[in-house]
């Protein structure tokens, strides 16, 4: 663990701020010019763990070739020593969307619409870059401050991306990749052979989420029944399970939520453009996101580098 006043290649720890499952995260100053990043770092415990140390170097790939303001932006990285890496990303100031809704937290549909564009804006860049993300959830959307009024949707933690075009081998093992109430079912049968229609899946379940303040298509409870819904039932009936949503709306939903990824949408922004189209949200209601980051109570300066992290999964 690294304290305040350590150095990571150019960079001076500030204090940490963020903790996963095979990272940690950290507030950090460039030694000459002050400017201020998130950097991430391979676990000390893990640092002799094939597996982790290959999915974290897949998280470097997955995000060294991708440029878009929609994704988190990678300034750099390096090794602190033989096989312990680290990432430099920029420090973002704003919360996850996974945060802005519960029970008597609704979104106003334009607002949930408008991150679900920009995300999908940023997923379509991934994709063209030939990588999969494979955990597309609401706690790794995070909804930022671009300048005081204005507020920018950024997709972040690619730690368990796919390149397309490489074979990794890190599928193959019995290990969880991705957060199961948000991921595609063809992910839980061959994980291997993913494509990009399974961020769709997952960012149509984010959707889902963000109107309805916090529900889940297959609800909820113990991980082998939430596993077997999705594998043998049909997709839910989601008017049956929010009412407000309209019939456009709950069809290009479960479009996106196809059990046969053939049936998906073609693109994440073809997904985005026709919910866009069923809930009557035009461009000229981006401003609702900045409106929402200060009803949220987050103003800049309060920094975060990343969203909260997620309660394992079982």
């Amino acid at each position: 663990m690294m304290r305040p006043g350590d150095q990571i290649g150019d960079y001076i720890v500030e204090r940490q701020i963020g903790r996963g499952g095979m990272s940690l995260v950290y507030r950090a100053r460039h030694a000459l010019d002050g400017s201020l990043v998130a950097v991430k770092v391979l676990r000390p415990n893990l640092v002799d763990h094939p597996t982790a140390w290959r999915r974290f170097l897949s998280e470097v790939d997955a995000v060294r070739d991708v440029a878009h303001v929609n994704v988190v932006r990678r300034l750099g990285g390096g090794l602190l020593a033989p096989r312990h890496p680290y990432l430099v990303l920029e420090l973002l100031e704003g919360v996850s969307v996974a945060s802005l809704v519960g029970p008597g937290r609704p979104l106003l549909t334009a607002a949930a619409v408008q991150i679900v564009k920009q995300a999908a804006a940023g997923l379509d860049a991934v994709h063209e870059a030939g990588v999969i993300h494979r955990d597309v959830n609401p706690s790794n959307i995070v909804l930022a401050h671009e300048r005081p009024d204005r507020a920018r949707v950024k997709i972040i933690d690619f730690g368990v991306a796919k390149l397309l075009d490489s074979i990794v081998g890190l599928s193959s093992e019995n290990v969880d990749l991705g957060s199961p109430s948000f991921r595609a079912p063809e992910q839980e049968r061959e994980s291997s052979r993913v494509d990009h229609r399974a961020d769709i899946y997952s960012l149509a379940v984010t959707a889902f989420f963000l109107l309805s303040s916090g529900l889940m298509p297959w609800g909820v409870g113990p991980l082998a029944a939430l596993l077997e819904r999705k594998a043998l039932d049909p997709t839910p009936n989601l008017r049956a399970l929010f009412p407000a949503l309209s019939d456009d709306q709950a069809l290009v939903l479960q479009a996106g939520m196809a059990r046969d990824p053939m049936k998906r949408w073609a693109s994440a922004g073809r997904f985005a453009a026709a919910l866009a189209a069923a809930s009557g949200v035009t461009d000229g209601d981006a401003d609702q996101l900045a409106i929402l980051l200060a009803l949220a109570g987050h103003l800049p300066g309060d920094m975060a580098n990343t969203a909260p992290t997620p309660t394992p999964c079982p």
